[in-house]
């Protein structure tokens, strides 16, 4: 599990400066990361929060890291195929990771063909277990916060999933009204063995569950905790 000390909080004037800092924190870790132990490996989350940030490192920054040393995971995945747009690995690919010289192999998106999705979430755990050595799993898990308060694919109410202690990835089903609804996850014993975990909010709608779960309320988001550190970075409206 991860550390129990109080999560640091950055407050940044709008969306723009939090997609500026994040980017600029991937960045500064990644390199502390490849020059103490040779390689940085980050999970990253999808949707529309960190899509800014993740163009800005494959523009503004895509000279600034020895990107064959990176390795990159995915937080969760909707079960829907790579061409989706819906995909997130596809969009993470599409605005960062396509445009840096990241070896391609090194990118580990989460299987969503080939199989249903608890086939697709045991591969993606063989290939988790086969990379993970030591005590910590990822350097930098990137975690957003949903208006429900769940985080990568991990939604309230869902005892299973929340209470699960010994599988890293599973499938589980989104609540209806939320679509699409079969999704794939990271669980809380791999994400809490990240080094460091960095949540990002924006927007004024974000603003009651990130109150809830910086007062310790009991939501997905809470759950989860890096190893070292644990840090929110909000805008003014999501604050």
């Amino acid at each position: 599990m991860g550390a129990e000390a109080a999560p640091k909080v950055r407050t940044l004037a709008d969306a723009a400066a939090v997609s500026d800092a994040l980017a600029d924190s991937v960045i500064g870790l990644g390199r502390e990361c490849i020059a103490s132990h040779g390689r940085f490996y980050v999970a990253l989350s999808g949707g529309d929060t960190p899509r800014t940030a993740y163009a800005l490192m494959g523009a503004r920054h895509r000279n600034a890291l020895e990107w064959r040393h990176v390795h990159a995971f995915f937080t969760d995945e909707r079960f829907v195929p790579p061409d989706d747009p819906r995909n997130n690995a596809a969009m993470a690919v599409r605005e960062w990771l396509s445009k840096v010289a990241i070896p391609p192999h090194q990118v580990y998106a989460i299987p969503t063909v080939g199989g249903q999705p608890a086939e697709c979430a045991e591969r993606y755990e063989r290939t988790l277990r086969r990379l993970m050595t030591g005590h910590t799993t990822f350097d930098l898990a990137i975690m957003g916060i949903g208006t429900d308060g769940h985080t990568a694919s991990l939604f309230p109410g869902d005892v299973a999933a929340l209470s699960e202690r010994e599988h890293w990835v599973l499938a589980v089903q989104a609540p209806l009204g939320t679509e699409p609804r079969r999704r794939i996850t990271l669980t809380t014993p791999i994400l809490n063995g990240s080094r460091r975990v960095m949540f990002v909010a924006v927007g004024e709608a974000k603003r009651p569950r990130v109150a809830e779960a910086l007062a310790g309320a009991n939501l997905p988001a809470t759950m989860i905790r890096g190893v070292e550190s644990t840090e929110w970075l909000l805008d003014a409206a999501a604050a």
